[in-house]
């Protein structure tokens, strides 16, 4: 039966895939100079954080009022301290990269900041994906 539990689930695909493949689009962007990659990156760079966004508040509130003990407590943690990591890396990437843009400096050093950023948002979004599926798979959790 479907319950409001399955929510968190059902979203954290999304931004897992669209920034993954944006920062793709940034790294082929680099050596492929038609602005449509750079252009399509940003856009999937900020669907995927709206998606981090919506994956992070349905995650707090469907735990939010959960209790845990033993490893699945230390294991719970561990996704939930990489997931604020995820949270505030796609926000403040997202941001510089904006600030980038309008500043109109994207093809200076700045452009290597932002492919920095972003390559550290997408390492976050698999360590927190990591811990989320170690919760699935090893505490049963969301079954």
């Amino acid at each position: 039966m479907f319950d409001s539990s399955h929510f968190h689930p059902m979203m954290v695909h999304f931004p897992i895939a669209l920034l993954v493949v944006g920062f793709l689009f940034d790294v082929i962007a680099l050596f492929v100079k038609n602005p449509c990659f750079s252009k399509s990156g940003f856009i999937l760079q900020l669907l995927g954080t709206l998606g981090v966004i919506a994956s992070f508040a349905t995650g707090d509130w469907f735990t939010g009022w959960q209790s845990f003990s033993g490893a699945t407590k230390v294991a719970f943690e561990l996704h939930q301290d990489a997931a604020v990591l995820t949270l505030w890396l796609s926000i403040v990437s997202l941001l510089f990269r904006i600030f980038v843009l309008l500043m109109k400096r994207t093809n200076t050093w700045l452009k290597w900041v932002v492919l920095l950023l972003s390559l550290l948002t997408v390492a976050a979004i698999g360590q927190t994906g990591f811990y989320g599926g170690n919760l699935v798979l090893n505490f049963l959790m969301g079954i």
